[in-house]
C-alpha cells in the first residue's frame, strides 16, 4: 500500500507533532497579566515535527523521500495540514486522523526584534503512537520505518512513545536522531541508543543536567572539555557524547553549530566516499590530547548579503535539523551535512515563520559554498587519515558506522 509516491533510494522518517500555528506580530511581546494588540493573525502550518518535515523536504535530493508519522483532528485544521504535507512532497501514509481529539494548535507571538513565544495545546499530538511506525507490517507502507532509514523525532509527542521510536531504531538498524525540543531530560539509555542528538546550548545545558544527576562521570569529564573548547554548550555535548556514544550537535546562533563525536569512522570505511566531496576546503586544529578522545567538526553560520537580515528565530531550529537529516540520508559527508544544515537555519531567520525562509536544496546547494567547517581532533591524526575520515558518509561517525 503507498499513496501514490515512487520508491526513493534514501528515507526519513519522521515521527512527530503537528498543529495549526495562529502567528500574530506585536511591536513587543506580553509581560504577565499585559496584553498586547497586533494588526492582524495568520493560521499557519506548524508543529516541530511537521516543520521539520516540510524542511527536509525542501533539503532533499531527487533520490530521497520524507514521510511523516502522526495525528491530526477530524477538523479542518487537519485537513490543512494534510494538504500542507502534500503540497511539500511530504508522503503521509502514517499520518492518522483521531476521531476526538482536536488538531494541535500553537500560539505564537513574535515582537518587531523577532523574539518569540509560544504556547501548544497538544490536542491529537498526545494520541501518536510507535505502532504507527509499521516495523512489523509485513505489507510494507512507503512510512514504515527500516533498516538503515533516518528516524527524525522531536519532544512534542509523548516522551513515552520517543523512547520507544528510539528502542525500535536502535534494534532493526535504522539511525535514530533526536532533537531536543522542547527541552526536557532525556533517559541516560535513551541517549545510548540515539546516533545523534541535536540541541541548542539551552537543550544541551538540560540534557547535560540531568545525565550528571545519574552519571558522575560525565560532570568530572565537562571540566576537561570546558578547558579546550571555552565554550560550556560545547563542553557539555562533549560530556554527553563521550559519557553515552551518541554524536551530539550543538547548535550556537550566530556562531553556528558544533557537532561532538566519540566515534570516528573505522579505517576499514574511511576509504568509502560519500556521495559527493565536501564543498571547499576544510581547516583542520589539533587539540591537546585529553582523557577522554572526542572529535569536534565546528561549522560557521552562514553569512547574510544583500538585504537579508536575521527576522525571526521561530524556525531556524527545525530548518538546520530538517537540512541535516535530508543530507545524511543522502549519504553525504558529515561536514556536508554540517554546511548545509548551516545555510538552512540561517535562512530559515529571513522571514516571518517557521517555514517561509526555508531553502530548496538548489539554494542550500549554492550557499553552502560560503560556509566554513573546522575539524579539531581529539588526539594525533595524520593528514591523509583526516581527508578520508572526513570524506566518509555521516552515517559512518555514529556508533553503528554504516
Amino acid at each position: 500500500m503507498t499513496d501514490g509516491r515512487p520508491r526513493h533510494e534514501g528515507k526519513v522518517v519522521v515521527f512527530g507533532s503537528a498543529c495549526v500555528d495562529l502567528l500574530m506580530q506585536p511591536d513587543r511581546l506580553p509581560r504577565p497579566g499585559v496584553t498586547v494588540l497586533a494588526p492582524t493573525y495568520e493560521l499557519l502550518p506548524g508543529g516541530k515535527g511537521a516543520n521539520q518535515a516540510h524542511a527536509c523536504a525542501m533539503a532533499c535530493e531527487k533520490k530521497t523521500s520524507v514521510h511523516f508519522v502522526g495525528a491530526v483532528g477530524n477538523d479542518a485544521f487537519g485537513d490543512s495540514l494534510r494538504a500542507a504535507f502534500l503540497d511539500a512532497n511530504v508522503g503521509v501514509s502514517g499520518l492518522v486522523t483521531h476521531a476526538t481529539l482536536p488538531t494541535a494548535c500553537a500560539a505564537v507571538i513574535v515582537d518587531q526584534n523577532g523574539e518569540n513565544q509560544i504556547a501548544v495545546g497538544s490536542g491529537a499530538n498526545n494520541a501518536v503512537t510507535t505502532a504507527q511506525l509499521d516495523f512489523l507490517d509485513k505489507n510494507v507502507k512507503d512510512h514504515a520505518l527500516l533498516p538503515g532509514d533516518v528516524l527524525l523525532q522531536q519532544m512534542e509527542i509523548p516522551m513515552e512513545e520517543v523512547r520507544k521510536a528510539v528502542e525500535i531504531a536502535h534494534l532493526i538498524g535504522a539511525f535514530s536522531v533526536l532533537n531536543v525540543a522542547p527541552s526536557a531530560p532525556v533517559p541516560e539509555e535513551t541517549l545510548r541508543k540515539l546516533d545523534f542528538l541535536v540541541v541548542n546550548e539551552h537543550e544541551a545545558a538540560d540534557v547535560f543536567a540531568s545525565l550528571s544527576e545519574t552519571n558522575e562521570v560525565a560532570k568530572d569529564v565537562s571540566g576537561h572539555f570546558f578547558k579546550t573548547s571555552q565554550n560550556a554548550a560545547v563542553a557539555q555535548s562533549a560530556a554527553i557524547a563521550s559519557t553515552t556514544g551518541v554524536a551530539v550537535i550543538v547548535t550556537l546562533g550566530a556562531e553556528g553549530a558544533a557537532a561532538c563525536l566519540p566515534t570516528r569512522p573505522s579505517l576499514a570505511r574511511v576509504g568509502e566516499k560519500s556521495d559527493a566531496s565536501s564543498s571547499g576546503p576544510i581547516s583542520q586544529k589539533k587539540r591537546k590530547t585529553i582523557s577522554t578522545r572526542v572529535d569536534v567538526l565546528r561549522v560557521s553560520a552562514l553569512a547574510l548579503v544583500g538585504d537579508e537580515r536575521v527576522v525571526d528565530t521561530t524556525g531556524a531550529g527545525d530548518a538546520f535539523v530538517g537540512a541535516f537529516c535530508a543530507s545524511l540520508a543522502s549519504r553525504r559527508s558529515l561536514p556536508d551535512c554540517l554546511k548545509r544544515a548551516s545555510v538552512a537555519g540561517t535562512l530559515g531567520c529571513t522571514r516571518v515563520g517557521a517555514r517561509a525562509g526555508v531553502p530548496r536544496i538548489d539554494e542550500i546547494e549554492k550557499r553552502a559554498v560560503g560556509v566554513a567547517v573546522v575539524a579539531e581532533w581529539g588526539d594525533d591524526v595524520d593528514d591523509e587519515t583526516a581527508a578520508s575520515t572526513l570524506a566518509a558518509p555521516a552515517a559512518a561517525w555514529t556508533r553503528r558506522g554504516v
